[in-house]
Parts: structure tokens; C-alpha cells; sequence
């Protein structure tokens, strides 16, 4: 068995459509499996018990946590989880998230939940403190497929980099994304002019970034 990307799903006729999961139909212990691995990609991870201490936000029907040093490890592992659901849809190399990374990388999640499942979550990167100027007029070149000459961009400190956001497709279009990046902004006393964002962006991610930012009318990104 394997997982395979949303686009792909149709292209196999074993997968289902819904969490991308290729399995026997007609085997009891893969049914089973599915039905587990369905009901977390599609509903999200479990994430029945957290300290309410540390929601930061409330927004519409999501709560939004902060988990940073101190955190209980089984809500790492959680976090992990999640993080690890959300690569199925993106395919990096690497993982996103490991447990022990708050402590051992620097690494902070901002989070959401919705009846007690994962909604979403982003994840900033504290260690860094300098990222290069990106012009949105650039970045909306690049979307439409153009690419243009630009001189060498200058480098700017900043407080922190936004690594990865990601939300539950069932929970997409609702603004959310936004809001955990906005939560992040709030947090760190920053904004667009001193929170960097990690390249390299997805179509997706740079769609996001690209509207959230022209909403503020703001002009150019940081980028590292």
C-alpha cells in the first residue's frame, strides 16, 4: 500500500479519492487500516486534550494554540502527526516536524483545532534573522509565469521565518491560513516587514501569501 498525491488519485483505480490511499477493497485488514487512515486525513488528527492556557485566538469554530517551549511531549507527537499528514499533499524530502524540534531547532507551532481534531498549523522558525527582499509585483510575475531580470535583493532583519502552513482541505477557503499567519505577526510583534517566509513556496502557498499580503496593501515580502 501507498499514499499518493490528490492529483494522482483518479490515475489509480485502487486509491481512494478522498485520502489517497491505494489498499485491497477486498481485504478486511486493509479495510481497516483505511478506515483509520481515512478518517485522520480527512477529519484531521486527534487532539482531545490541550492546555487551555495556551490558545492565543479564538476564530469561528477553530481554537488557535501556540505550542512552544514547555510543551508536553505527546502534543509534539500530535503536532508530528499532523505534520507528517500534511507531507502526504507536498512531498518534501524531508519531514516537516519531529517531535523534540521545539526544543532542538528553534521550531514554534502555531496550530488550530476544531472539535478536537488538527484543523491546521504553521510553523515558525525562531532562529532566524535575516531574509532578502521580495517584491509582490515579483511574485505575482512568477504566478503568471513570468520570469523577470531583478537586481541583487538586500537582506533584512527580521524576527522570525514562517516555514510551512498548512490547513485540513475540509476546513480550506475559510480563511484560516490566514489567520494562523496573522496569529504569528501578533505573537512575535512583527508583520510583513520582519517575518520572513521559506522558499520555496508552493503554487498554493505563494497564492496565499500573495493575497493575504495584497489585502494589506503591502508591498514586498521577505523571503529566505
Amino acid at each position: 500500500m501507498r499514499l499518493i498525491s490528490a492529483s494522482a488519485h483518479t490515475a489509480d483505480p485502487e486509491a481512494c479519492p478522498d485520502c489517497g490511499l491505494a489498499y485491497v477493497h477486498d481485504s478486511p485488514s486493509d479495510q481497516r487500516l483505511h478506515a483509520d487512515i481515512h478518517d485522520e486525513m480527512v477529519n484531521g488528527a486527534s487532539a482531545p486534550l490541550v492546555d487551555v492556557q495556551r490558545i492565543v485566538k479564538k476564530y469561528a469554530e477553530f481554537e488557535i494554540l501556540l505550542a512552544e517551549t514547555g510543551v508536553l511531549r505527546a502534543e509534539e507527537e500530535l503536532l508530528e502527526r499532523a505534520a507528517s499528514n500534511a507531507n502526504c499533499e507536498t512531498h518534501y524530502d524531508f519531514g516537516l516536524f519531529h517531535a523534540g524540534d521545539i526544543e532542538e531547532a528553534g521550531t514554534r507551532v502555531v496550530w488550530a483545532r476544531a472539535a478536537d481534531r488538527i484543523a491546521g498549523l504553521l510553523l515558525v522558525d525562531v532562529t532566524i534573522r535575516s531574509a532578502q527582499q521580495l517584491p509582490l509585483v515579483r511574485l505575482k510575475e512568477e504566478l503568471e509565469g513570468r520570469i523577470a531580470a531583478t537586481a541583487e535583493p538586500r537582506l533584512n532583519e527580521v524576527r522570525a521565518g514562517i516555514a510551512y502552513v498548512w490547513v485540513l482541505r475540509k476546513f480550506r477557503a475559510r480563511g484560516l491560513a490566514r489567520t494562523l499567519i496573522k496569529t504569528v505577526f501578533e505573537l512575535f510583534d512583527g508583520g510583513w516587514h520582519d517575518i520572513a517566509f521559506q522558499k520555496p513556496l508552493s503554487t498554493a502557498a505563494a497564492r496565499l501569501i500573495y493575497r493575504t499580503a495584497s489585502s494589506d496593501a503591502c508591498r514586498e515580502l521577505l523571503v529566505y
